[in-house]
Parts: C-alpha cells; structure tokens; sequence
C-alpha cells in the first residue's frame, strides 16, 4: 500500500473544504498517525509479552521451591523444638519422680 503525503492529502481536500480546513484535517490525521499501532507492533509486543510471561513464570517456579524449602525447615525445626521440649519434660518428670522417692514418710 503506498503511502499518501501531507501534500498529496492537502491538495486532494483543499478543493472540496477550503485551504484551512484541508490544513486543520492533515495536521489532525497526522497527529493521529502516531497513535495507530502497525502489525509488526503488535508482533513485537506479543513477542516481548510472551517472554515477559516466561520469565515471570520461571520467577513464580522459583519463588514456590524457595517457599517449599522453607515448609520443611520449618517442620524440621518445630520437630526439633518438640523434641527437646519432651525431653525436658520428662526429665522434669523423671526429676520429680527421684525426689519423691527419695523422701522418706
């Protein structure tokens, strides 16, 4: 599709509208111009989305392996923690029981 100049629209539209209205519309249609996007535009920002997307997924991937390492140390300390609050216990218990033994009626 060949592309049609400022002056070539101009000229068409003078005629029919007056020279400033034929000036305003060209001056209008080219503002516009910046804001249509082309195919290969949208090729681009399809691309450069879709890696986006990849590269956010990889980032989620990774972020949920650092949460699930995470879940384990976490069961790992709490068992940990559970065993040494059972050990207390029952040494406090095992405690109590000598000293109770140990007292004569």
């Amino acid at each position: 599709m060949k592309e049609i100049s400022q002056i070539e629209i101009y000229e068409a539209l003078k005629g029919k509208l007056g020279e400033n209205e034929a000036k305003l519309l060209v001056e209008y249609i080219e503002s516009k111009k910046k804001e249509v996007a082309t195919k290969e535009d949208i090729q681009r920002l399809e691309q450069s989305t879709k890696e986006d997307i990849q590269r956010l997924e990889k980032r989620v991937e990774k972020i949920e392996n650092e949460i699930n390492d995470l879940k384990k140390e976490q069961r790992r300390n709490l068992y940990w923690i559970l065993g040494v609050y059972i050990t207390l216990w029952a040494t406090t218990i095992a405690g109590i029981i000598t000293l109770l033994l140990r007292i004569k009626p």
